[in-house]
């Protein structure tokens, strides 16, 4: 999901500790592998490896009764591995969990995902690298603790600047990461869903997820949460962090100019702030709508509504 290729020291300010307090332990060799996973390393990350003590894994829904880990009446299934129970601060597991219930949830809209007895696992893991993603081998979504903690650390470590230099109005830290983590989900779901329905939407592989993140928060009607998600991809840009060319990710700025520009399009009025402000030119803005409306036909078709 993250679309770069990097290694961070798990450098937790004691600060950011205090206000966060996401992971029990610092996490050595962080990296953010923005790589749809296929099986094996993911562009030069960790793979995923659990001590045999560790295979036996707990599950985690709105339903914790269940023994599948079924989140409701919803597509989803949630696990937890205990080194991640082990390694994540409780409070952050139930924000972690409470914000993918309200992702899968929201697929209850959608009646696609019954009608094809499509199955959305995701799971909770430490993985060693900063990172989401979806393995078609296993068609499981995997959300990594490290993931969250780097999102911390970007948000955190720009706090004082993320007003008016970058977007309209300011950022709540704690917010911003929820938000991000929604969108991580949701682009990962519609990796999924483009990988096992019938219908598959025209475009580049992660552009489409990312389009598929933005309408899902436009149909939840809480569009302009997902700005937070163009502020952490232009942070990561202002960070020098980019994806190597060849990658089938867009440059981190590309990527947050995309969200800007399908806000925009889904509503022009809203979100004219962003042209207002020159961070969506003119010459953008102009092909939003039209963007936006051909990504959402491809998706709505495929999902049926």
């Amino acid at each position: 999901m993250c679309g770069v290729a990097i290694r961070y020291r798990s450098v937790v300010l004691g600060w950011l500790v205090v206000v966060l307090g996401l992971l029990s332990v610092g996490m050595t060799g962080v990296g953010c592998q923005g790589k749809t996973y296929t099986g094996g390393d993911t562009n030069g990350g960790s793979e995923l490896t659990v001590d045999e003590e560790d295979e036996e894994e707990t599950t985690l829904g709105a339903d914790a009764e269940d023994e599948s880990g079924r989140i409701g009446e919803s597509p989803c299934y949630l696990t937890i591995s205990d080194e991640a129970r082990a390694a994540i601060r409780e409070e952050w597991l139930q924000a972690i969990t409470t914000t993918i219930e309200d992702v899968c949830t929201h697929l209850q809209d959608y009646a696609v995902f019954e009608q094809e007895a499509v199955e959305v696992p995701i799971r909770v893991e430490v993985c060693g690298t900063a990172n989401m993603y979806y393995s078609p081998d296993d068609q499981e979504i995997v959300v990594c603790g490290e993931f969250l903690e780097m999102v911390g650390e970007i948000f955190a470590r720009y706090s004082e600047r993320l007003g008016a230099d970058y977007f309209s109005g300011t950022l709540d830290v704690i917010e911003g990461i929820k938000n991000v983590l929604q969108f991580a989900v949701y682009h990962e779901i519609g990796h999924l869903a483009d990988h096992v329905l019938p219908e598959s939407v025209a475009g580049n592989i992660e552009d489409k997820a990312d389009f598929f993140a933005v309408k899902m928060f436009v149909d939840r009607g809480i569009a302009g949460q997902a700005s937070d998600v163009a502020r952490f991809y232009w942070l990561l840009a202002e960070e020098g962090i980019e994806p190597p060319y060849w990658d089938e990710h867009q440059y981190n700025r590309k990527r947050a100019s995309n969200i800007l520009c399908w806000l925009y399009g889904s509503d022009t009025a809203a979100f004219n702030v962003y042209v207002k402000s020159e961070l969506l030119p003119e010459d953008r803005a102009r092909l939003c709508t039209e963007e936006y409306e051909d990504f959402a036909r491809g998706w709505e078709r495929v999902l049926g509504g």
